[in-house]
């Protein structure tokens, strides 16, 4: 997602950039990777000073010899204050973004994440009066682009023959813990996507933002009143396993007179011996659509029904009814909807908030807490040599083996039809 620099502190590496320059100094400096400063080619060594301008702390004090390169290692946003003096004279600068050029990248191919960070980015840009450039991927631009005018919008293929902002702030996730504390201030696992690109961009995280604007172009070619649904997940732990949900709540739908429309990207997903298949008895739309004509479709819908994914996002962006269900998120990490479903009472809840584990982004089956105890079992079932205690221990594993997915294996299709009824209750009134 981002250049990484081994080191922030060394000669200017060839690959450097650095967007301004002090006309007096020749001190060249700007902010796309935390603070960068270059020292111009003199025989002077510079006494480099930077704080904090908001709170006044005093981050850091070191001597740079003639072109030299350092970079802060804090790259969320800090409204930086610099100092740096040599017998060649004096350079100072507090990081001011108004007007400029300001850079977000958001290279996540996921669209819930990506709509997440942006519904952070638009008030960052109202308050600092600056100059959106957004590198996103082209589907994205697609949808956000006809409403955002003033934004600039780049595909991350573009990047290398664009100019350098004045600054860049990098929207993601980060696992791996060696960059978890220079690249965001809290852990994602505290808070919820949006609070996440909060804390990256220096916003306060008490308050839920409005969703992006996106525009709908056509009414739906469905006639009469419809709920769309979108089943799916990128993995195991993220689709509802009830195995009768979807069925029960489809039907009580269709009861109610309303027509059911599936949206999904593939009507089976999953791996060998653990397929998961579209609900039947629905208007079949599943395929790789055009975001807009998804738009469309849930923008002229009474109520959208889905995961923790992508398209609930997208429904959000839509102002239409979400109603979500998720067990290994607890609600306030997604945005907020009153139609949110999760049991709360099951046993085994929110492993993407757990700082205990690090989750294995790329493996459809993995349950963490359950698998680690289904290893440990195993691991006792290859020690056995009695042969009793083998066969106990072989049940054990059953057990657990039952018990994966349990969080939203626990959801019963009333309580997915009880907000349901809320929503489509609460549309009526409006």
């Amino acid at each position: 997602m981002a250049r990484i620099r081994f080191g922030n502190f060394g000669l200017i590496p060839e690959d450097i950039t650095v967007s301004k320059i002090d006309e007096e100094t020749g001190i060249r400096y700007d902010f796309n990777y935390g603070l960068e400063v270059v020292t111009p080619e003199t025989d002077a060594v510079w006494k480099l000073q930077v704080w904090d301008a908001v709170t006044g702390d005093f981050l850091l004090e070191t001597m740079m010899p003639s072109k030299s390169y350092w970079a802060c290692p804090f790259k969320y946003y800090i409204k930086y204050k610099v100092r740096m003096t040599s017998p060649l004279g004096v350079f100072e600068h507090t990081m001011d973004l108004h007007d400029e050029v300001v850079a977000f990248k958001m290279a996540h191919n996921t669209l819930g994440d990506c709509i997440a960070y942006f519904s952070q980015v638009i008030p960052f840009v109202e308050l600092h009066k600056c100059k959106a450039r957004i590198y996103a991927q082209q589907w994205f631009i697609d949808i956000f682009k006809p409403c955002y005018s003033n934004f600039e919008f780049v595909t991350l293929q573009q990047e290398e023959s664009m100019s350098q902002p004045y600054a860049t702030y990098y929207l993601g996730l980060f696992h791996d813990p060696a960059m978890t504390r220079f690249w965001q201030k809290v852990s994602f696992k505290q808070k919820g996507l949006q609070h996440q690109a909060a804390h990256i961009l220096g916003l306060p995280d008490h308050f839920d933002p409005n969703p992006p604007m996106v525009e709908c172009t056509s009414r739906s070619q469905i006639d009469g009143d419809y709920i769309v649904i979108a089943s799916g997940g990128s993995k195991a732990c993220k689709v509802w396993n009830n195995p009768l949900g979807w069925d029960n709540v489809i039907a009580w739908a269709k009861e109610q007179g309303y027509k059911v429309v599936c949206i999904d990207q593939a009507k089976v997903i999953g791996t060998p011996g653990m397929f998961y298949r579209r609900p039947e008895g629905c208007i079949d739309l599943i395929g790789d659509i055009p975001l807009q004509d998804r738009i469309n479709t849930i923008a002229n819908a009474k109520a959208f029904i889905g995961m923790a994914s992508g398209l609930a996002w997208l429904a959000w962006c839509c102002n239409v009814p979400v109603v979500m269900i998720s067990g290994f998120s607890r609600p306030s990490a997604e945005f907020y909807t009153p139609y949110r479903v999760y049991n709360e009472y099951c046993e085994c809840l929110d492993c993407w908030g757990d700082e205990n584990i690090i989750f294995h982004m790329h493996t459809w089956e993995w349950c963490p807490r359950i698998d680690k105890q289904m290893l440990e079992v195993d691991n006792r079932i290859a020690q056995a040599t009695d042969a009793s205690e083998r066969n106990e221990l072989l049940m054990q594993r059953q057990e657990l083996s039952a018990k994966k997915f349990t969080c939203t294996f626990s959801i019963s299709a009333q309580q997915v039809i009880n907000k349901l009824q809320e929503a489509l209750n609460h549309d009526k009134l409006d």
